[in-house]
């Protein structure tokens, strides 16, 4: 019989040797399904979950029960009986204290941004029905929004995420705010404003980089070769940054980036 699509329920009547790799296969191939470039984004999905947190996104307390994953566990819990660790709505297969302590600690930490991917990747929906997975290229965007909410204090080197939205982060080291200015972009995408960091206005390379004068106050300076900026002043006050011009980051000033893509510098 002919395989069912990859929308559809994973047939078992013909499931893959599980074995070691059957921890990167997605659920529909695992039970039998054919490869396709959904499943591939999925192990995708698996892969960074992996990277990020040091643990598999199906490893948690049914995992832990079998000290041995023999070929018939492998195909439950990777593939029909597959559930994500932090399913909000199936607590069944938590993280083990003592045993899965990494990914306790490491999940709080990391922004939503990359969390609500990960729950909507291998929630039940995501591991039953391929199509409403993430494509390839959402995870680059993912990515590029969750490293401009990492802040380094200037202080003690100390690194940590940060929801950018609740006022400013406190280094966990020196207990100093991380930073006292975001810029808000397109009404919607918050990004802290610290020395050294470079923005990708909208996506790519970045259009924008946060130096300093000599008295030490922050700038942002446009790195465009080509194309200007428009900002506009609290008081109504139009002003043209040139291409790799400078200008201060000073609460309430509206920078026009082009037609699509505004921003504005907010304290915190």
């Amino acid at each position: 019989a002919a395989p069912e699509s990859a929308g559809e329920s994973a047939p078992e009547s013909r499931p893959a040797a599980p074995g070691p790799l059957s921890r990167y296969l997605a659920p529909e191939v695992i039970c039998g399904g054919a490869p396709d470039a959904r499943s591939d984004s999925f192990s995708l999905s698996v892969i960074l979950f992996i990277l990020f947190f040091g643990n598999h996104p199906f490893e948690g307390a049914v995992a832990a029960k079998h000290p041995y994953l023999t070929d018939e566990i492998r195909r439950k819990l990777y593939g029909s009986e597959a559930v994500f660790i932090f399913d909000p709505e199936n607590e069944s297969n938590r993280p083990v204290r003592g045993v899965h302590q990494g990914v306790m600690r490491s999940w709080p930490s990391f922004p939503n941004v990359l969390k609500d991917a990960f729950v909507r990747e291998f929630c039940q929906e995501g591991v039953r029905n391929p199509s409403s997975r993430l494509p390839v290229g959402v995870w680059e965007d993912k990515i590029r929004e969750a490293r401009e909410l990492l802040v380094r204090c200037q202080n003690s080197g100390k690194e940590m995420f940060t929801g950018a939205t609740a006022g400013p982060a406190v280094c966990p080291g020196c207990q100093k705010p991380l930073y006292t200015s975001v810029l808000v972009i397109n009404g919607i995408r918050t990004v802290p404003l610290t020395l050294g960091r470079k923005i990708a206005v909208a996506g790519g390379m970045p259009e924008a980089e946060v130096t300093k004068d000599q008295e030490c106050n922050l700038l942002i300076k446009n790195l465009s070769s080509e194309l200007c900026w428009s900002v506009v002043t609290p008081s109504g006050k139009t002003k043209t940054v040139p291409p790799q011009g400078i200008m201060p980051v000073k609460e309430g000033l509206r920078i026009k980036f082009s037609e699509n893509c505004t921003a504005e510098i907010r304290n915190c």
